[in-house]
C-alpha cells in the first residue's frame, strides 16, 4: 500500500485537471451552489494567507469545490474517531484516463467536520487494471496536515447525465486546459485510517473511519 502525501496528490490533480462537455448555468440545487461559493471564499482566504499550511488547505478546498460545483450536495457520513462517532459531510469525484492501457481511475474523496473545514480527511484510490495504490491524509485545525496509515476503498456504482457548473466561482481549477469531459456519477468510498500523534491535533483524530457511503460527484474522463 502506498501512502502518498495528500499535498502531492492534490497538486497533481490541480495541475492536470480540465473540464469540457459541461455547461455553465444554474446548478441543480441551491445547497450545492451556496456551498461551492462558500468553499470558493475559503480557498481565496487560504491563498491570501500564503503559508505552507494554507497552501495545503487551498489544494484540498479546491478538490472539495470541484466535487460540489456541479449541483450535487454533500452526504452526511458517520465518522468514527478515537473518542466516538461524529456526523461529518462527504464529497467525492473521479478522474479517468481512458487513453492509457489499462485504463486508470483516480477516486478522490473528502470528509469534513464543519462548514469552515476545520478538520477533514482526504482519501485517494489510484486504480490501474487489477492494482490500486491508496493514500489518505488528515487536515486538522485548519492547516495541519498528517499522513495516515490504513485502508481506503472506492468505486463507481453508476454513471449519470452531463455536468452543469455553478456560476460565479473564481478558483482557477475551473479554468485549466480543456482536456476532460464530465458526467455525474454515483461513487462509493470507505476509509479506515490511523494518524500519528501530532502537536496541535486533537487526540480524537488519531483514528478515523467510516463505512462505505455512496455520494454523487463529477466523473472527469478523457
Amino acid at each position: 500500500m502506498s501512502h502518498r502525501n495528500t499535498r502531492i496528490v492534490a497538486a497533481a490533480v490541480l495541475a492536470g485537471l480540465a473540464i469540457t462537455g459541461c455547461s455553465k448555468g444554474s446548478p441543480t440545487g441551491p445547497t450545492s451552489a451556496s456551498l461551492a461559493a462558500h468553499l470558493d471564499s475559503l480557498y481565496v482566504a487560504a491563498i491570501a494567507a500564503n503559508t505552507p499550511g494554507n497552501t495545503n488547505r487551498a489544494q484540498i478546498l479546491s478538490i472539495m469545490e470541484l466535487a460540489v460545483a456541479f449541483g450535487n450536495p454533500p452526504k452526511n457520513v458517520t465518522v468514527t474517531t478515537a473518542s466516538g462517532t461524529q456526523t461529518w459531510k462527504e464529497l467525492g469525484l473521479a478522474v479517468v484516463d481512458t487513453s492509457s492501457s489499462p485504463t486508470t481511475s483516480e477516486y478522490l474523496s473528502v470528509a469534513y467536520s464543519d462548514a469552515n473545514v476545520t478538520n477533514a480527511i482526504f482519501a485517494e484510490v489510484d486504480a490501474s487494471g487489477a492494482s490500486a495504490d491508496t493514500s489518505a491524509g488528515l487536515l486538522a485545525a485548519d492547516t495541519i496536515e498528517v499522513t495516515g496509515t490504513g485502508t481506503v476503498a472506492a468505486s463507481v456504482l453508476s454513471n449519470g447525465g452531463a455536468c452543469t457548473i455553478a456560476s460565479g466561482l473564481t478558483n482557477p481549477i475551473f479554468g485549466e486546459a480543456a482536456a476532460f469531459k464530465c458526467n455525474l456519477a454515483t461513487m462509493q468510498f470507505a476509509v479506515n485510517e490511523t494518524f500519528p500523534a501530532t502537536t496541535g491535533v486533537a487526540a480524537s483524530l488519531e483514528s478515523i473511519s467510516y463505512a462505505p457511503i455512496a455520494v454523487t460527484g463529477p466523473r472527469l474522463s478523457h
